[in-house]
């Protein structure tokens, strides 16, 4: 199926399920009132039929091959983190009307969850002391710089990562302090620090490097392991819950 670039307007839908087996559990995790005053979060494309199951897939990115998943596997729920919406208007693409012809409900959480993201990162990293703000989360570290890098490969699940080694770091200097912000953080200073997140622009990284080493992950690859956290914890949290994590959704981006 060919998407075409251009918009209709889709009328209201006659109601919509309320996904009442997850919402309790964000509100517990991490509220939607914790997203960015511009993100567009929560259910964002309502199903036209009431539907009582309790099997939800997880996605980073809601995209036309999840979809033809979603239609495969005969899931009608699904957890996109990015939105597949970023307004709030009906004024949506053929893609989105597809999802909504074939019934199926979509939740984004967001930024809401970035700071639960960020600190789960730091745990798994072993920082200690931890403390988040701003969807951003900074620990004390004790571990080695090559030591870092092959626990966030390990839990990002990468082969490669881009680093900007600080002129002041070595692989074996031990930095007290690491930054993470999944997706793309906005760092402003920092000092004898490492800073981890998915992109950054060429001028952040010449102005940041000269104190911190910055490691980068690529957007939605600093993302994409949580999703396997986040099954965990909605299993463990929400009776008789079916959650499969997306096979389809892959980062749009190779390296050759």
């Amino acid at each position: 199926v060919i998407i075409k670039d251009f918009f209709i307007k889709l009328p209201p839908l006659p109601y919509e399920h309320k996904m009442i087996h997850i919402l309790p559990f964000f509100q517990r995790l991490s509220p939607l009132s914790n997203a960015a005053s511009w993100d567009n979060v929560g259910i964002l494309i309502p199903s036209n039929i009431e539907n009582n199951d309790k099997k939800y897939l997880l996605t980073i990115d809601f995209t036309p091959q999840v979809l033809r998943e979603c239609i495969e596997k005969n899931i009608k729920k699904v957890i996109s983190y990015h939105p597949v919406l970023f307004d709030a208007q009906r004024n949506v693409s053929l893609f989105t009307a597809a999802i909504i012809e074939n019934r199926i409900s979509v939740f984004s959480p967001h930024t809401a969850l970035d700071n639960v993201m960020n600190r789960t990162l730091l745990s798994r990293l072993g920082c200690f002391d931890i403390e988040t703000a701003d969807y951003m989360a900074i620990g004390n570290n004790g571990k080695r710089m090559r030591d870092i890098i092959d626990l966030l490969k390990m839990t990002c699940n990468v082969k490669e990562i881009r680093l900007a080694l600080s002129d002041i770091h070595r692989m074996d200097s031990i930095p007290p302090y690491i930054y993470a912000s999944v997706g793309s953080g906005r760092f402003s200073g920092g000092e004898n620090s490492i800073i981890i997140t998915g992109e950054m622009s060429h001028h952040n990284i010449m102005k940041l490097k000269k104190f911190n080493t910055i490691m980068l992950v690529e957007h939605c690859r600093s993302e994409r392991w949580f999703l396997n956290h986040l099954k965990v914890m909605m299993e463990d949290s929400i009776p008789d819950v079916e959650v499969i994590v997306s096979e389809y959704d892959v980062s749009p981006v190779s390296f050759v």
